[in-house]
């Protein structure tokens, strides 16, 4: 590798690290849905309060498609939808109780462990996890603790 990174580095590295994050939030069950539906959660924990026609923009598909989705029996758990007071027509989506519990559970397993296939070496998997941690500090500042 150079001595200096550059944006093609800053891709290569967003990219395998979200495919890491990924991998390591995932589980057997979640199979039951597809990627839109998993899409249309991710949008659910990460943006709460977003319209279905911001969620449908964001994940590219229709407002009808997340509206199915989220009238869907399987997930209707995992969102409570509401009236924008300012616009009635307008619904507003936020994730349930049940889902930042879930979403919770996952994101704070230990790095250690989701790392050690990627990078089997300790010190070096010890090594990665506080650059992340330092990057984290830099780049992410006054992002809260949870979600």
């Amino acid at each position: 590798m150079t001595a200096e990174a550059d944006v093609l580095h800053m891709l290569l590295l967003g990219r395998r690290l979200l495919e890491l994050a990924r991998q390591a939030i995932r589980e057997p069950t979640d199979d039951v849905v597809g990627p839109a539906a998993k899409n249309v959660l991710e949008e659910l924990t990460f943006r709460p309060g977003s319209s279905v026609e911001e969620i449908a923009d964001r994940i590219r598909v229709t407002p009808a498609e997340v509206s199915e989705i989220l009238a869907d029996e399987q997930l209707r758990s995992w969102a409570e939808l509401v009236p924008d007071p300012d616009d009635p027509q307008r619904i507003l989506v936020w994730p349930s109780a049940e889902l930042l519990v879930e979403t919770e559970r996952r994101v704070r397993r230990p790095l250690d462990t989701e790392l050690a296939d990627s990078v089997p070496d300790p010190a070096q998997r010890r090594r990665c996890i506080e650059m992340l941690a330092e990057l984290a500090d830099l780049m992410l500042p006054g992002e809260p603790e949870g979600l």
